[in-house]
C-alpha cells in the first residue's frame, strides 16, 4: 500500500529567542533560548505521523550535525526520509518571540532548500503512490513549477509559508488542489493591502483565491480562528481560547490535522475543527509536532467548536453548523 502523504519541503534546525523584557538596540539583551527542529516540511510530515498517517519527507539535508539529527529526529517520528540532492548547510531559523508567545521577527538561511529545480527521478518513483502531495513554498520557484504541472501524480496540496514565498504560487494556483495560508499570506499572494486579523476578512480572501483555480481553500487568521472556501460553501470557526507558549508551527499543524481529516473521510466541517484544534494544541506546547498532538487531543477539543456555514459563498452565515434553507 502507498504512502498516505508524500512531502516536499523544508527541515531546519530552530533557535527560539524569549527576551526577558523590552529589547534594547546596541546591547546584549538577556533572553531564554532553546534549540528545535522545525521546518513546514518536516512539521507537517511529523504532525501527520504523530496522528497515524504514512508519511515521507522530501527534503535537501547537509552533510553535517543538524542533518544528523534531523533524520535521527524524523526516523524516530516515524517519518521516511528522501533526500533531495543539494551541498551546503542544513537550514537554519531564528525565531524572535514576544512576551504573549507571537513571532516577532524571524530570520532565515535555508539556500539548501532552494538548490533543486526539478524533482529528482528517485524522489519522483517512491512518491508515486502517495495518495498526496503535499509542498511547502520554501522550495525553489522552479521546483513549485515542476511539481505543480506534472500530470501524473495524486492531488496536490500546498504551503504558502510566508508572505516573501507566498507568491511563488500566484501562477500556480489553478493547478493546486488545496492551498493553506495564513491571512497576512493570502494578503501577499492576492497582492492585497494588510487588514486587522479577522474572520471576516480570512473568509473573504478564501473565496478570492478559490476563484483562481483551487479546489479547497483555508486560510487562518491566528487565534480569531480560521475560513475554508470550497465549491460553493464557507465555512468558518473561531479558535479556542488557549494559553499561547509559542504560535511558530500552528500553521503547519492546522496544515497536517486538516489533511489528516481528508483521509480519515471526514467532510469540510471537520476537516476545519481538526485543523484548528491541532493549531490550538501546538500554540500551547514549546514544540512544533508536540507529542501531545494525538488523534485523542484534537478529538476531545474539535468538539467543541462551532463551525459556521454559508450555503452559498456570498450567502449569510449561519450559526447551527447547516446550510441555509
Amino acid at each position: 500500500m502507498g504512502l498516505d502523504v508524500a512531502v516536499i519541503g523544508a527541515a531546519n534546525v530552530d533557535l527560539v529567542v524569549r527576551p526577558s523584557g523590552e529589547a534594547l538596540a546596541g546591547i546584549s539583551n538577556p533572553s531564554a533560548m532553546g534549540l528545535r527542529y522545525g521546518g513546514a516540511g518536516r512539521n507537517v510530515a511529523c504532525c501527520l505521523a504523530g496522528l497515524g498517517r504514512s508519511v515521507s519527507l522530501n527534503v535537501a539535508l547537509g552533510a553535517d550535525a543538524d542533518g544528523e539529527g534531523l533524520a535521527a529526529d524524523l526516523a524516530a517520528r516515524g517519518v521516511t526520509l528522501d533526500r533531495l540532492a543539494a551541498e551546503g548547510r542544513t537550514g537554519r531559523y531564528v525565531a524572535i518571540l514576544g512576551e504573549d508567545g507571537e513571532l516577532d521577527r524571524a530570520y532565515n538561511d535555508m539556500a539548501i532548500h532552494e538548490a533543486t529545480a526539478a524533482l529528482p527521478e528517485t524522489n519522483e518513483a517512491a512518491m508515486a503512490e502517495a495518495r498526496w502531495w503535499f509542498a511547502d513554498a520554501n522550495l525553489s520557484s522552479a521546483l513549485l513549477e515542476d511539481i505543480a504541472l506534472r500530470e501524473a501524480r495524486p492531488a496536490l496540496a500546498v504551503h504558502t509559508v510566508s508572505t516573501p514565498k507566498a507568491v511563488r504560487l500566484a501562477g500556480l494556483l489553478d493547478r493546486v488542489d488545496i492551498l493553506f495560508a495564513n491571512q497576512r499570506e493570502a494578503e501577499a499572494l492576492l497582492r492585497h493591502e494588510e487588514a486587522e486579523l479577522s474572520l471576516a476578512r480570512a473568509g473573504a480572501l478564501a473565496r478570492e483565491l478559490l476563484g483562481k483555480g483551487p479546489s479547497i481553500v483555508a486560510v487562518t487568521a491566528s487565534a480569531a480562528g480560521a475560513a475554508l472556501a470550497v465549491e460553493d460553501r464557507l465555512f468558518s470557526a473561531a479558535a479556542p481560547a488557549v494559553d499561547v507558549v509559542d504560535i511558530v508551527g500552528a500553521g503547519d499543524a492546522f496544515a497536517a490535522g486538516f489533511l489528516s481529516a481528508i483521509i480519515a473521510g471526514e467532510g469540510p466541517e471537520g476537516w476545519l475543527r481538526t485543523g484548528i484544534a491541532a493549531a490550538a494544541i501546538t500554540v500551547g506546547s514549546a514544540e512544533t509536532a508536540p507529542a501531545g498532538l494525538t488523534a485523542d487531543a484534537i478529538a476531545g477539543l474539535a468538539g467543541g467548536i462551532a463551525v459556521e456555514v454559508a450555503g452559498e459563498i456570498t450567502g449569510e452565515m449561519t450559526g447551527d453548523g447547516s446550510a441555509p434553507a
